[in-house]
């Protein structure tokens, strides 16, 4: 669809004065002809500069994101739709859109056109109506795609997009492109629907209040009535899984993951917690914080903005908090200074009441803070769920039943990878890995790789040895033969490739040979992965001692040795190329902005909520927008006749709130003379209820406050934590452009789960794994984008298998759960083997 014709120099330049200028807001779009201008004008702007650029321009002024919801609403017509909103929105599925601030910047985007829903409602009509032609279809399924590939929001849309794929008219298009969107549509759909139940006919459901039978409605933290069920949970064995149809297994796939893995993180869970509440002996001494009382975050201005964490709540500590006797003067700041295990910061915990759990948490350690009499801690929950739970409990009449249990549960291990199996869409290579009958492929190839591949296949067949040519730049000569011949071969040509072998056969030695014929001969990003620090640096090391150059790799994580420390992403922050763009600055100032803001509201709400009652003035508040009890607000009000205020006996003024708190403590307002006379019937009727009455009002009055300012004060905590990422994701952009920038990403399978947005930013195109036989699958489950096309499995199923707390689930144990079952094992015993 062609929106501008030859426009001429002098038509194009005053159209980008026109860009800007609505951009600025100094110009509004107020009709189908001004949208379409300004269509026209973003051609001009993206053809002479990228989709990329201009959606960071649109973000980074306030007025752009106006601007493109007027676009999209100002003209509902079908014409309009199909010949200028749909050709304007189809500029946006640049996959460079997608990447910026990990999808952040396109979120907003789809935001402002989704909600409200007028323009998804007329786009839906036009396209039942067969009133698109096929760029519009484009667009229309495009924009389907997205809101099925967003998990977090647009339920409304996502219900119209699974109630067109059923009819499957997407996928009936005459466009190939359309149909292509509409397998992806068709595919994610599937994969995020309700999983096949195990052929025992078990099924999901029922238990507690955590159950579901989609596994990504289950809380990853448990409930309290989860951990009190006796009922054993709903856990896929690995041959059901296996037996279930191609069809629906990607789904039973990452159920059995996340399940067998979490049921793994909450058997070691539920045996801490026994211990930290002291039902369950053992050498290590609880910790249990108690007589808490909730205060102001930030009361004495002793945190700045950037140290207050999102959804959390800080409390004062009568008991649990002890330091050793006999400190010298001022020796309390010098030991929490040195100790950095004492109330160690971060470390998990439950807050509990009278042994029933209320939600989980972790520390936040501040010196200052613990300095205090008595000494303060902050807790962080994970959600406003958990926040809300909190404060209600600590603002019950049960508060001083309330008690903080530090529990030893590594959680943070477990945690990142469990949310990232929640939100797996497209699994690559997902034929080879569930499907044991499918065959390996070929990997990505070049012209180069393929040369060389003729040449070693020639010298395995005839027998002989072959010498590494020098187009690979070696530091030293390597000739290959035999078995490590065979399977360098199996290494470098096909997508799904296992290196097998038992210690000391040269196994990482292969997989470094490997990856430098890939760098050399490709352009393939690759990813490699190890479980352990150690063994990550040491293939780093292997890397460099066969000839590839620091400056070709980037290590994620805060690990190193003296070899890899050069590689780390923050040493590459210095470097300007990495920097941020001015647009990404001027978000990130306003961000700053907001995030200041809410954090001075959050305070002073707080604030309140740490009071011992609700404030008179509040109360009024409440009150006067209150629908049943606006009379009772104007009761309070004080006269003012032309200007003039009423004043006390004191001559100071007298407010509404000073007669609230009259009246409460039995005022009669025959003495309020002024305000006496001007009372109608109905307010007079307030003042003549008997003090316990009044009282009475009071108190639930009182109890809606509460309860308001407790919504308020998680409605901000969420906003405040949806700035902090989004701040964080601006920040991120830095890394996301090393990343994209060197050829190798290293990291653990840890780290690869909590970096994944900027992982997946850069493509990677290869994933090496180290240690292969003592990961658990899902580690290297989560960390596969989309991106990739080959899988290179490097380690030995015949040594240690994946570490798994929960015996039940083991191999070993023979319930058939299999969990310490590494991919590489599975894949090993049945097919795809090659022996190094």
């Amino acid at each position: 669809m062609v929106l501008v014709q030859d426009a001429s120099g002098s038509r194009a330049a005053k159209l980008i004065k026109t860009f800007w200028a609505v951009i600025k807001g100094e110009q509004q779009i107020t009709n189908a002809h001004s949208a379409k201008l300004f269509v026209q004008a973003c051609k001009i702007y993206n053809s002479k500069n990228s989709p990329v650029k201009f959606v960071e321009v649109l973000i980074s002024n306030p007025a752009g994101i106006a601007a493109l919801e007027r676009v999209v609403r100002v003209d509902l017509s079908f014409s309009f739709i199909n010949t200028t909103a749909f050709p304007f929105l189809l500029t946006l599925s640049d996959e460079g859109v997608a990447a910026l601030s990990n999808g952040g910047f396109l979120r907003q985007i789809l935001t402002a056109i989704l909600e409200p829903t007028t323009f998804w409602t007329a786009a839906v009509d036009a396209y039942h109506n067969d009133k698109l032609d096929n760029v519009g279809l484009e667009a229309f399924a495009w924009l389907c795609l997205q809101i099925v590939s967003d998990q977090t929001s647009f339920d409304y849309h996502k219900e119209a997009v699974t109630g067109l794929m059923e009819h499957k008219s997407l996928l009936r298009s005459d466009s190939p492109e359309v149909r292509k969107i509409a397998y992806r549509i068709d595919k994610i759909i599937k994969i995020f629907a309700q999983p096949e139940t195990a052929s025992s006919g078990i099924t999901p459901g029922g238990r507690h209040d955590n159950d579901h039978a989609n596994f990504r409605d289950i809380s990853i933290y448990p409930t309290s009535d989860e951990l009190l069920s006796t009922d054993p949970p709903y856990l896929q064995r690995l041959g059901e899984v296996f037996d279930t149809p191609m069809e629906t297994r990607s789904q039973s796939y990452r159920d059995w993951l996340f399940r067998l893995l979490r049921e793994d993180m909450l058997s070691e869970l539920r045996e801490d917690l026994q211990v930290a509440m002291s039902q369950k002996k053992s050498k290590r001494r609880p910790v249990a914080l108690g007589q808490l009382r909730l205060v102001g975050i930030n009361a004495d201005h002793d945190i700045e903005t950037k140290h207050i964490p999102p959804y959390a709540l800080y409390v004062a500590c009568q008991q649990g908090i002890v330091f050793p006797n006999k400190l010298p003067k001022g020796g309390k700041k010098a030991f929490i200074e040195e100790s950095k295990t004492f109330m160690k910061h971060d470390s998990f915990g439950a807050l509990c009441c009278n042994g029933t759990i209320i939600a989980f948490g972790s520390l936040v350690r501040d010196v200052t803070n613990l300095l205090k009499t008595p000494p303060i801690v902050g807790i962080k929950f994970n959600d406003g769920s958990g926040l809300k739970k909190a404060v209600d409990v600590l603002q019950s009449p049960f508060k001083d039943q309330v008690k903080f249990f530090i529990v030893d549960t590594a959680t943070f291990a477990f945690e990142p990878i469990l949310r990232r199996l929640k939100t797996i869409a497209e699994l690559p290579l997902e034929a080879q890995l569930i499907d044991p009958e499918q065959p390996s492929g070929d990997g990505p190839r070049s012209t180069t790789l393929n040369a060389l591949l003729h040449q070693l296949k020639e010298a395995l067949a005839s027998g002989r040895s072959y010498q590494m040519p020098a187009s690979l730049r070696l530091k030293k000569e390597i000739k290959l033969q035999g078995a490590q011949l065979k399977s360098f071969i199996h290494g470098i040509s096909s997508n799904l490739a296992l290196i097998q072998g038992p210690p000391g056969t040269g196994k990482s030695f292969l997989g470094a040979l490997i990856l430098l014929t890939i760098l050399r001969l490709t352009k393939s990003r690759v990813l490699v992965l190890s479980y352990t620090n150690h063994a990550l640096d040491q293939f780093m090391e292997d890397l460099m001692d066969i000839g590839v150059s620091s400056d070709q790799m980037v290590r994620l994580g805060s690990k190193f040795t003296e070899a890899t420390k050069s590689t780390l992403l923050r040493e590459y922050d210095g470097q300007k190329k990495y920097w941020l763009k001015m647009e990404e600055k001027n978000i990130l100032n306003t961000l700053r902005v907001e995030e200041t803001s809410l954090s001075l509201e959050l305070q002073e709400c707080s604030r309140k909520l740490a009071a011992r009652e609700a404030h008179p003035a509040d109360i009024l508040e409440h009150l006067e927008l209150s629908e049943n009890f606006s009379i009772a607000w104007e009761a309070f009000q004080v006269p003012e006749d032309d200007g003039f205020k009423t004043v006390g006996s004191d001559g100071k003024a007298i407010e509404p709130a000073g007669v609230y708190q009259y009246w409460l403590d039995g005022g009669d307002v025959n003495r309020l003379g002024h305000l006496s006379a001007s009372l109608d019937l109905r307010a007079r009727a307030v003042w003549n209820a008997p003090l316990a009455v009044r009282r009475q009002c009071h108190c639930e009055w009182s109890q809606m406050v509460r309860e308001e300012q407790s919504a308020r004060f998680v409605d901000l905590s969420k906003r405040f934590s949806d700035v902090r990422t989004e701040i964080k994701s601006i920040l991120d952009e830095r890394g996301r452009r090393v990343l994209k920038d060197k050829q190798i990403i290293a990291c653990t399978t840890t780290a690869a789960a909590m970096y994944q947005s900027i992982i997946e930013t850069a493509n990677p195109d290869v994933i090496l794994v180290e240690e292969a036989g003592e990961i658990l699958e899902a580690h290297i489950i989560t960390a596969m984008s989309a991106s990739v096309k080959q899988v290179i499995l490097i380690g030995d199923h015949k040594q240690l298998r994946p570490k798994v707390g929960n015996y039940v689930l083991t191999k070993e144990k023979g319930e058939g759960y299999d969990l310490n079952v590494s991919l590489f094992e599975r894949l090993v015993t049945s097919h795809n083997t090659l022996a190094c």
